[in-house]
């Protein structure tokens, strides 16, 4: 489990079994924490979100590639078989 897995985990646990006694300092540090890994999540998914569109980017750009590849392969073919 990663560590980000880990953190969310004790502090899931923590939450479930907050009282009455427990200081605002440790709530506040706790929800804090919280926010920071869902911040650093999201800006994780930003990131993975761009890659995959270059990526699907890159994969149209070898298509057409491979299209116009072999559409002169072929005419090279059909040039020679005359």
């Amino acid at each position: 489990m990663s560590n980000q897995m880990l953190e969310i985990q004790r502090i899931r646990i923590f939450f479930e079994t907050v009282d009455q006694d427990t200081s605002v300092e440790k709530i506040r540090a706790m929800g804090l924490s919280l926010i920071s890994i869902i911040d650093e999540m999201i800006q994780q998914n930003q990131l993975l979100k761009d890659k995959w569109l270059e990526a699907n980017e890159d994969l149209h750009w070898l298509r057409k590639r491979a299209d116009d590849w072999m559409l002169r392969a072929m005419e090279k073919d059909s040039q020679v078989n005359k």
